[in-house]
């Protein structure tokens, strides 16, 4: 386990609150709890909106020309081609385990998402390979299909998060299902203005009950609120999703195509968001009230492949799929400022894209993207003591 070797000024104050959430990327339910105070800094930022709902951005954003496949297979091209090799080290080095906690069955399965059940323990998780969505109860050293693979022509499935009323949203490259986690019934179905164009990722759920979506191909974050679910009911189950923020003009340039945006957070005051430019490892606060934007100071290597997240308890745990790492950071009360703590590099994680905690326990999608000669059998892993 690394530790942070740069020296740390003004380090942020830590506070007892926490929330639940995955990436595309998981997520889940908010805990409420105190808040400590602390001076942060950090840049804010003009995304040329006037309102959060308002006109686009005046710079728009770069067209990109791929059909939905297309768009998919060139987003993820340097996931599914191989990777930079992360540094080996003994699964239990540094203080922490690493042990197989949940078989996947299936060939090509390709875990992306994961999130958790905070009342029963369930964990859900997305393949990206087939589309499927798997459950395993606590216990459980195998998953079983909980989603088969093609349900509602879904071919992949991206990440998965659970909402405060314990429905089951699934992201795929056009937009996300939301399912009845009782009797696997579709609920409400939500798509992006141009699917084509497309890449939902990441989810969270925030305190009021509203669910965020990440979009990595157009830097868009979607906002969906309880009442704007409850309409999409009753207008028969199928509604647009709305822009909230659009990053597209602020983010470093990409080659054309690259997934960007990707996992996401919210706080458990629901006072900001955080959210991970992919490539760059750059954190974004996001504040729901007023649609600022602002660069979070970070102290410490930055996430680079940044991918699915888990905020609790003033820790941020981020999984990043090409380096074979998990880096754990201290975030301030504001969300404007983060330390990195430490980092766990471990090629047994083979590729982690999301991580969820609980039982003491960080449960990790060994996605295996990018992998020369991965192993056939896809499992999700317990980290525990990280």
């Amino acid at each position: 386990m690394r530790k942070s070797s740069r020296p740390c000024t003004g380090a942020p104050p830590r506070h007892d609150t926490s929330a639940r959430t995955t990436g595309i990327p998981g997520g889940g339910h908010g805990r409420r709890g105190s808040t400590g105070i602390g001076t942060d800094a950090g840049t804010d930022i003009d995304t040329g909106h006037r309102s959060p709902f308002g006109p686009r951005s005046p710079f728009g954003h770069r067209r990109r020309r791929a059909r939905p496949l297309a768009a998919l297979a060139l987003a993820f091209a340097g996931l599914l081609t191989v990777a930079p090799a992360a540094t080996a080290q003994p699964s239990t080095a540094g203080g922490y385990a690493l042990s197989t906690a949940v078989v996947l069955p299936g060939e090509a399965v390709y875990p992306e998402s994961i999130t958790r059940d905070p009342d029963s323990g369930d964990l859900y998780v997305s393949s990206f390979g087939s589309g499927t969505v798997y459950r395993a109860a606590p216990g459980q050293s195998t998953a079983t299909v909980f989603l088969p693979a093609g349900t509602d022509g879904r071919t992949a499935a991206l990440g998965v998060v659970l909402d405060h009323a314990g429905r089951l949203w699934v992201a795929d490259s056009g937009g996300a299902t939301v399912y009845d986690t009782v009797t696997g019934g579709r609920l409400a179905r939500f798509t992006t203005p141009d699917p084509a164009q497309s890449l939902v990722n990441g989810l969270t759920t925030a305190p009021d009950g509203s669910v965020y979506l990440t979009d990595s191909l157009t830097g868009s974050v979607y906002r969906v609120t309880p009442a704007q679910f409850a309409q999409a009911v009753a207008d028969g189950g199928t509604a647009g999703l709305a822009a909230r923020w659009d990053l597209s003009a602020i983010l470093p340039r990409q080659p054309a195509g690259t997934a960007r945006l990707n996992g996401v957070v919210a706080a458990p005051n629901g006072a900001f968001l955080l959210v991970v430019d992919q490539p760059t490892g750059t954190l974004y606060r996001l504040d729901p009230a007023t649609g600022a934007v602002r660069t979070v100071s970070l102290c410490g290597p930055a996430p680079v492949y940044g991918d699915g997240m888990h905020l609790e308890g003033g820790t941020l745990w981020i999984a990043q799929m090409n380096s074979d790492t998990i880096s754990r950071l201290g975030v301030s009360a504001t969300g404007r400022a983060a330390v990195v703590e430490a980092q766990a590099v471990d090629a047994d994680l083979r590729r982690p894209t999301a991580l969820v905690r609980g039982d003491g326990a960080l449960y990790v999608t060994r996605s295996q993207f990018g992998l020369t000669a991965p192993d056939p059998v896809f499992t999700v892993a317990a980290v525990t003591g990280f």
